[in-house]
């Protein structure tokens, strides 16, 4: 089950690292990206990436066998 978590938390953490790279870059050049009806901005993506990414993290390290000592 940690394992499934891991991965999926990962990539999705690194797909919302690359859409708000994606909808930054287009504000950069003045193409602003309005998702009609939602206040969805770079920001959103921005910071679920990070939490995503920390999930990630914690549950790989959580997941390795003890050392023997």
């Amino acid at each position: 089950m940690e394992k499934h978590l891991a991965k999926w938390t990962y990539w999705l953490g690194i797909a919302c690292a690359a859409m708000a790279l994606i909808i930054r870059g287009f504000q950069a050049i003045g193409l602003y990206l309005d998702f009609p009806g939602v206040n969805l901005g770079y920001m959103s993506f921005y910071k679920a990436s990070f939490l995503l990414l920390a999930v990630a993290i914690a549950t790989s390290v959580t997941q390795r066998a003890p050392q023997k000592e």
